[in-house]
């Protein structure tokens, strides 16, 4: 493994290196100096995807977010349900909340 950096697509494409990662090993890269001080540069190549990201976000980030929410006393419910799970469990079922 290890990062593909530009130098190494710029080699690639005038057709000095056409080694691939699985073939070189990492002892002799570290011999050679050439991996010792990495300088790592961001590339981007696909700024107009990303621009066009940070658009629709910016723009969905507008949108307000609401929330609500209810409290409800389930006493009667559950002792329903306590009454009924005898007879539903006479006849192979499990009662749940849902029906209620």
């Amino acid at each position: 493994g290890g990062r593909v950096m530009k130098e190494d697509v710029i080699a690639y494409m005038e057709g000095g290196n056409t080694s691939s990662p699985a073939t070189s090993t990492p002892s002799a890269t570290l011999a050679s100096g050439a991996a010792a001080a990495p300088q790592d540069r961001v590339v981007s190549l696909a700024s107009g995807v990303r621009r066009g990201m940070v658009k629709s976000m910016t723009i969905a980030n507008e949108i307000p977010a609401f929330g609500a929410s209810d409290e409800i006393c389930m006493d009667s419910v559950i002792r329903a349900r306590e009454a009924l799970k005898p007879i539903f469990k006479a006849r192979g079922a499990k009662i749940t909340f849902l029906p209620f």
